[in-house]
């Protein structure tokens, strides 16, 4: 047969998302492996399914919530089998052979009483897959943080905040990793 067109590549637009979060509310994370193993056999990349199919479907279950379409326990369960899907997807990339480590690490962590951690585990596979030794500190808490830069050397802190709603109790955190971390010129974003 003839090499496919590159018009045939599949696109990964709002149908394919609005199908794909409706799918994570009902099939298991084994079933949503299996599509996203299609998507790639048809030439989807990598990075797309991670930037134009799992993102958006985390924000449309967002939206579902948010239009009282669906429970708060329905969309956190769904995100649980995207965020199992990421961790397959990881463990199963191909980027793993030959991977050379760039010997930098970073440290990631959702803003105090963040809720939403699904685009954190986006954020750091991406530094992983470029290289990069990666923690999360999933509680947000300031003790844990401090206690890991503290313990460990980061190049790198990385938050993630929803919304400002909170921004007058980052700024004190920022300044408190700081100066507890190893590293005196770590990098925050």
């Amino acid at each position: 047969g003839a090499a496919p067109k590159s018009r045939d590549v599949v696109e990964l637009g709002p149908e394919t998302t609005e199908k794909f979060a409706l799918y994570t509310l009902s099939i298991s994370h084994e079933s949503l492996l299996a599509i996203i193993g299609g998507l790639l056999q048809q030439g989807v990349s990598m990075e797309a399914i991670y930037l134009d199919l799992l993102g958006p479907t985390a924000r449309r279950l967002g939206e579902f919530w948010n239009d009282d379409q669906v429970s708060f326990a329905d969309v956190t369960i769904a995100l649980g089998r995207l965020q199992q899907v990421v961790r397959e997807l990881s463990l199963h990339d191909p980027v793993d052979e030959g991977f050379v480590s760039n010997g930098r690490a970073a440290l990631f962590a959702p803003a105090p009483g963040e809720q939403h951690t699904f685009g954190l585990v986006i954020i750091e596979e991406f530094f992983r897959r470029s290289g990069w030794r990666t923690w999360t500190e999933l509680s947000g808490a300031i003790t844990e943080i401090v206690g890991a830069v503290q313990a460990h050397r980061f190049d790198v802190f990385g938050m993630t905040a929803s919304s400002d709603e909170r921004l007058d109790q980052i700024a004190p955190m920022i300044m408190s990793i700081r100066r507890a971390s190893r590293n005196r010129d770590i990098s925050v974003m």
